[in-house]
């Protein structure tokens, strides 16, 4: 065997030893699965799908309303969170919800 044969056996056997393996097991009560968008985000609801939405403030104008300060929209098992979200019916009775950015987050029972 040349050197250099020798070196890379021994480089190749120190790498084997000292990089750990990994196994991990996880458990919870509740799984959250994460949704980012950015970008002028949009949420259609339906009319008679029934939502709430929670803010540290709202105004309104007469065609919509602008919800400011940790904006959280629940329905179902979702929610919907974001720093500010204008929302405006439609002619056709949906709610459009838009924002530069949210976070959506769906829960399931484990």
């Amino acid at each position: 065997m040349n050197r250099a044969c020798i070196i890379s056996a021994v480089i190749c056997a120190a790498l084997s030893v000292s990089v750990p393996a990994y196994a991990m097991e996880i458990s919870a009560n509740e799984i959250r699965t994460v949704q980012e968008y950015s970008g002028n985000a949009q949420v259609v609801f339906d009319a008679d799908q029934a939502f709430e939405i929670s803010s540290d403030s709202i105004s309104q104008s007469d065609d919509a309303s602008t919800y400011s300060g940790n904006v959280v929209v629940t329905w179902q098992d979702m929610r919907l969170e974001a720093d500010s979200l204008v929302m405006a019916k439609q002619e056709d009775g949906t709610s459009l919800l838009k924002a530069a950015r949210f976070s959506l987050i769906g829960t399931s029972a484990d």
